[in-house]
């Protein structure tokens, strides 16, 4: 779990293994529906090297931007930010192959990340999950992914030029 304390003090695993853990059955369920949903969505395009990398570099830079940007925040739990990473990311790799779906998804996150930015997180999901939820997460998340994406690209971009 992120535990700002803990990671103060050195145990800076904390900033990946926070994704993994979480906070009742009820907020593991919800954080495996929504994985089952963007891997049926968009797995061809998270798979192998692409999935890990773009997981990887969300779960950390997520964290990390809670560490750096936050000072506030003493600990945070689950998998939901990397999820809303995964959807934008999966919907731009996809947006060649299934232009109509990556932009629904897109417009379904950025409206949502809206909403929540604006009126805060959902008091009927707070009390599903019977945690506070931690909407600068979600946010981070969709950027990361979206800036994962970016990133392959302008790999690819220089690997095709040498």
């Amino acid at each position: 779990m992120y535990q700002r304390t803990d990671i103060e003090a050195g145990q800076v695993w904390r900033l990946l293994t926070a994704h993994w853990v979480h906070l009742s059955t009820q907020h593991l369920f919800l954080n495996l529906s929504t994985l089952a949903i963007t891997w049926w969505l968009f797995g061809d395009s998270l798979a192998g090297r692409t999935g890990y990398f773009l997981t990887g570099l969300i779960a950390l830079g997520l964290t990390l931007s809670l560490f750096l940007l936050h000072p506030d925040v003493w600990w945070y739990a689950g998998f939901s930010g990397v999820l809303h990473g995964l959807l934008i990311a999966g919907a731009l790799i996809s947006r060649h192959d299934a232009p109509l779906l990556s932009l629904l998804i897109v417009l379904i996150i950025t409206t949502k990340l809206a909403l929540e930015l604006i009126l805060g997180a959902s008091s009927t999901m707070t009390k599903f999950i019977d945690s506070p939820i931690l909407v600068e997460a979600h946010l981070y998340g969709a950027v990361l992914g979206a800036l994962g994406v970016f990133l392959i690209g302008a790999k690819n971009t220089v690997s095709k030029r040498i």
